[in-house]
């Protein structure tokens, strides 16, 4: 992404934010023949960082680790990241929610996170405490309602909540899902 966030040495410059395994790793990528890695910061409990999105305002990274339910047994896992110094990111909460699936792919949009969890469906979060460390989950669409299991071969990877009319595409194992989030939800 061309920065336009909190930490101002970078402005105008081309970061890559990656869920690199068992980090996360920021790179200036603006010379593609010379990236230069600008923090490279591990975490507890790491098994597979998979994906994350930035907060609309550059400042919090929002990631979820693929394994960490599977290897440490613990629940639906959300890490909270400041990102506000590119050189130094703090890695300072978690959002863990009552479900065990294993969580995958999430996006932003506002004050509002588009979270596809496997066998749990799409989970939908409040993200306006965000700074705070704060997520709170205001609705959610099971895509497999016979459990929530810690495993892979159901559910939802991915969704997109991007659609001017407020419609959210959720797609997975069993299908495609067209949604229209209500009440505290939109």
């Amino acid at each position: 992404m061309v920065y336009d966030g909190p930490d101002a040495r970078f402005t105008g410059r081309e970061i890559c934010f990656n869920s690199n395994e068992d980090t996360l790793t920021i790179v200036d990528v603006t010379v593609k023949a010379n990236p230069v890695e600008l923090s490279r910061v591990g975490y507890s409990s790491a098994a597979y960082s998979h994906q994350g999105w930035l907060t609309d305002d550059r400042g919090y990274f929002l990631m979820g680790d693929e394994l960490d339910e599977l290897r440490s047994g613990v629940r639906t896992t959300t890490l909270i990241w400041d990102v506000s110094d590119l050189t130094a990111p703090e890695q300072f909460s978690r959002f863990v929610n009552d479900t065990t699936a294993i969580d995958h792919n999430l996006y932003g949009d506002g004050n509002r996170v588009y979270q596809s969890n496997y066998r749990s469906g799409l989970r939908i979060l409040n993200s306006s405490g965000v700074a705070d460390g704060q997520l709170r989950e205001v609705g959610w669409f099971d895509t497999w309602p016979e459990d929530d299991a810690t495993a892979f071969s159901h559910g939802t990877w991915s969704n997109y909540p991007y659609f001017d009319n407020g419609v959210v595409i959720v797609h997975g194992y069993d299908g495609l899902f067209v949604l229209r989030p209500t009440g505290s939800a939109r």
